[in-house]
């Protein structure tokens, strides 16, 4: 049985994709997207492979992605920074959509939209069950700060390691390691060692990507809500 979150695209659903991307060749090993990046694209893998790499465990290949599959997962949608690390093997060929050509392309093909949207779901409800990585909270499992901020995140699906100071070592080690003590807690520390203190949850959302500044303009639609629901409103209102 074929894994809902790694499907195979058809060829009249490749063929429809390809109006709204590029198709490059890659004749050697070819880095992709990276651990942070922002607004990165989307692939789909006409011949080939692409590995996703876990950054947070050097080597760790999570998923090796064949012909007629393709990258991404709900964050790509939202804006949100690359997860993992992404690398075209030898001779690959692919075909690369920008975020909003993708969009476009959801919205208008329900079809694909249907098959893209279960997958990104699906991927994020594992990354965020299965993985650990993503944004660093330290802070004390006590602390009615620190548990504001876990439940934002927790209820705004942001993938993030909970370093608990009262249990972890490791959380004691980075304390020290960033010449911080309990007095700065809680604190959010990201993929590039950069250190937010005591964090307000409009900060917490703004530093997770959550939270964007938008053009002095007016919308015709406005989504609340950020799991599932939300996301595949927010594509197809486009």
């Amino acid at each position: 049985m074929t894994d809902p979150r790694f499907p195979e695209l058809t060829q009249r659903q490749i063929s429809k994709l390809k109006e709204y991307g590029e198709i490059e060749n890659h004749d050697t090993g070819t880095s992709v997207f990276e651990l942070g990046d922002l607004q990165y694209d989307f692939f789909v893998i006409l011949e080939g492979s692409i590995t996703i790499d876990d950054p947070y465990n050097q080597g760790n290949v999570i998923v090796e992605h064949g012909k007629n599959e393709f990258t991404g997962d709900s964050g790509m949608l939202s804006n949100r920074g690359a997860l993992f690390h992404a690398t075209a093997k030898p001779g690959t060929t692919l075909l690369r959509i920008k975020p909003e050509r993708l969009k476009q392309a959801i919205a208008k093909h329900s079809a694909i939209s249907d098959v893209l949207l279960n997958a990104f779901i699906q991927r994020h409800d594992t990354i965020l069950s299965e993985y650990t990585g993503g944004i660093k909270l330290v802070g004390s499992g006590n602390s009615k700060e620190t548990y504001a901020i876990r439940d934002f995140m927790d209820k705004n699906h942001i993938w993030y390691n909970f370093l608990d100071v009262d249990t972890s070592d490791e959380a004691d080690g980075l304390l020290q390691s960033f010449d911080l003590s309990e007095v700065d807690l809680p604190i959010l520390i990201n993929s590039e060692g950069e250190v937010c203190h005591s964090p307000s949850l409009d900060e917490v959302a703004r530093y997770s990507g959550v939270l964007m500044d938008f053009e002095d303009k007016v919308f015709d639609l406005l989504v609340i809500g950020a799991g599932p629901s939300g996301l595949a409103a927010s594509v197809y209102g486009a």
